[in-house]
């Protein structure tokens, strides 16, 4: 038996033209409305576009905080190369001091005012650090020319840090200025006065001063002698210590268990 189904009625789509003439006719009608009551659509239209304003707002907001970044950041760089441009005015001007200081020495040797000698450079081996009893072992001894007194100094500085105390073949041992219960006469370069120091290890001394005397934190002393080469800066005062003393420690200016170069003074044979 032949079945038959009834056919399904195909949906009726509303035609393209129909929309177009709804969307005109509700613009029109709204032109119309806003014209002859504005105030009526004036409510719904600002509610309608704040979200639009906000975003507009914190768009405007984001731009600009990039260019305040962008402005900042090409501050920031412009100062770098200023820097940078000072660093190297800084690196000449050591480079001229350097020259300068040597134009001097030679100055000084051919007037006299100081002795002939040399200096040798010397590498640390073993420094206050690894080497007891404040003393650094050098890689300079006898066949170098080295001898016991020689003072040795920072290397590409004035500051004197101790004497040779033993020599041997290729090597040589050199004590600090500040080893514990060391003295030596130097000087307070402020007050231009000759004290005792005593050295208290790692750099550092002590010296007992008269209250009278006046001394502060970054006064600078030094061997006595023509130069003056720099030992350290008092670092703290008491003042405390007696009713007529006052007790001065005094700093070097350098890490002593860093130093890995050190210059020796060698004085020529009379």
């Amino acid at each position: 038996m032949k079945m038959s189904y009834p056919l399904k009625s195909k949906e009726k789509r509303p035609k393209a033209g129909y929309s177009l003439f709804i969307a005109v006719l509700f613009l029109v009608f709204v032109a119309v409305l806003n014209f002859t009551a504005p105030n009526l659509l004036r409510p719904a239209a600002q509610t309608a576009a704040k979200p639009f304003l906000v975003l507009k707002n914190k768009t405007a907001k984001l731009f600009q905080g990039f260019g305040h970044y962008m402005a900042s950041k090409r501050k920031l760089a412009s100062e770098n190369i200023k820097l940078k441009r000072d660093l190297e005015r800084i690196y000449l001007n050591f480079a001229e001091l350097e020259t300068l200081k040597e134009e001097n020495l030679a100055l000084k040797e051919e007037f006299g005012r100081e002795k002939s000698g040399k200096r040798i450079l010397a590498y640390v081996l073993k420094s206050p650090g690894h080497s007891p009893y404040d003393t650094f072992i050098l890689d300079t001894g006898e066949k170098h020319g080295v001898k016991k007194g020689d003072k040795v100094y920072l290397w590409g500085s004035n500051a004197a840090l101790g004497y040779i105390e033993e020599v041997f073949f290729g090597t040589s041992l050199a004590r600090l200025y500040s080893s514990p219960g060391e003295k030596m006469e130097a000087e307070l370069i402020s007050a231009n006065l000759i004290v005792t120091l005593e050295g208290r290890g790692g750099g550092n001394f002590e010296v007992k001063l008269p209250k009278n005397v006046r001394v502060a934190a970054g006064d600078l002393v030094g061997l006595p002698g023509y130069g003056n080469p720099i030992l350290g800066a008092v670092g703290t005062v008491d003042s405390d210590i007696t009713q007529s003393l006052q007790l001065a420690v005094i700093r070097s200016l350098v890490n002593v268990q860093e130093i890995d170069k050190v210059f020796i003074s060698i004085k020529d044979e009379e």
